[in-house]
């Protein structure tokens, strides 16, 4: 959406909040696809028996990280508080991912890591932050 309308805001604000995850998926990946085993077992379902379509949603994992830092370049707008629209955006994930989801949801917002209880909502709303800014940081001094 960011690239289409030429909003680096947008793009860079998605880099924040899925850059962290999306590299330790695509570690465990690769480190499934050469070994044969999953150091998180978070990407051992995509070697599962399953459909061919959700093994080709799954794989813009891979991509969307390095396609987006891609397309930072040919974007001149500012990017001027996208840190501020990430950290917006984080809330309704957590929100909407604990009242559809289960306790396998993806976006581990019942637990992570066999951490879990009523601390926890804190704890993922501070590691969402601090992953928002350290990719933050990371993106402004790319430019």
């Amino acid at each position: 959406m960011g690239f289409l309308i030429k909003n680096k805001k947008i793009i860079d604000s998605q880099i924040n909040i899925l850059a962290i995850p999306l590299i330790i998926w695509a570690a465990d990946f690769l480190q499934f696809l050469f070994t044969g085993k999953s150091i998180l077992g978070i990407s051992a379902y995509f070697f599962q028996q399953g459909e061919l379509i959700s093994k080709i949603i799954t794989s813009q994992h891979l991509f969307t990280i390095p396609l987006s830092l891609y397309s930072r370049r040919f974007i001149k707008s500012p990017s001027r508080n996208s840190i501020v629209l990430s950290l917006i955006i984080i809330a309704p994930i957590f929100f909407l991912s604990r009242y559809f989801g289960s306790e396998k949801n993806i976006n581990a917002v019942y637990s992570l890591l066999n951490i879990s209880g009523a601390s926890y909502p804190i704890l993922w709303f501070m590691i969402f932050i601090i992953m928002v800014l350290i990719t933050n940081l990371a993106l402004n001094r790319l430019d």
